[in-house]
């Protein structure tokens, strides 16, 4: 998994980039709901805990499937305006919103594998490259709770935030006004911070290999 702050912010970050093509709703409260649903995936992990055999950690709550099912369960409180054609185009852009969440799995290259296409193609996923921090999980309570003093978890929560608040910021319009300058200084921001992972978790050694 990726960290809570990681899927929260690359959620937040495509919602707005879709916002206004998709008519969806503006503002704090819809921000906050499109953080919170974005780590719904996760749920698995305490499922897990309870009933091993209903679903492991990167099971069908990383699909396409059930993001399609969590899109059309928030689109009543997230899509603004009427007609079949405006909800069926918000319905689309909360599924993308919700793959953002294994996307951010599978770009981690490590951990279980992404079954994205559950339950009509069989089969799991990873990315040959890691391009998002590693994250770690626990399969007790004591263990999750011991992730908030863990290292290498704070240090992933560090990077996941300056490699996509900057995008959060850009998308939500945070720089309107401003000129190009802030624009550029976001975007550097965040490549900094996309180029600190391939550097500190072997990335860019693997992409030196291919070319």
């Amino acid at each position: 998994m990726s960290t809570v702050a990681g899927h929260a912010l690359a959620a937040v970050a495509a919602y707005e980039a879709l916002r206004r093509p998709c008519r969806l709703a503006a503002g704090w409260p819809a921000r906050l709901g499109v953080a919170a649903l974005a780590v719904v995936p996760d749920l698995d992990v305490f499922t897990s805990m309870i009933w091993p055999r209903l679903s492991a950690h990167r099971g069908f709550s990383h699909s396409l499937a059930f993001a399609a099912i969590l899109a059309l369960a928030a689109a009543p409180l997230l899509v603004k305006g009427r007609g079949a054609l405006v909800w069926l185009v918000g319905w689309l852009g909360l599924v993308l919103v919700c793959l953002a969440h294994p996307l951010l799995d599978y770009l981690m290259a490590c951990g279980p594998a992404v079954p994205i296409g559950w339950p009509l193609w069989p089969g799991a996923h990873l990315s040959p490259i890691q391009l998002v921090p590693t994250a770690y999980y626990s399969r007790s309570l004591s263990g999750l709770a011991g992730l908030l003093r863990h290292g290498p978890t704070l240090r992933a929560v560090g990077l996941e935030v300056v490699m996509f608040l900057p995008l959060a910021l850009l998308a939500g319009g945070a720089t309107r006004g401003r000129g190009w300058g802030w624009k550029l200084v976001l975007l550097l921001v965040s490549a900094a911070g996309w180029g600190a992972t391939l550097v500190l978790y072997g990335g860019w050694d693997r992409l030196r290999l291919w070319f």
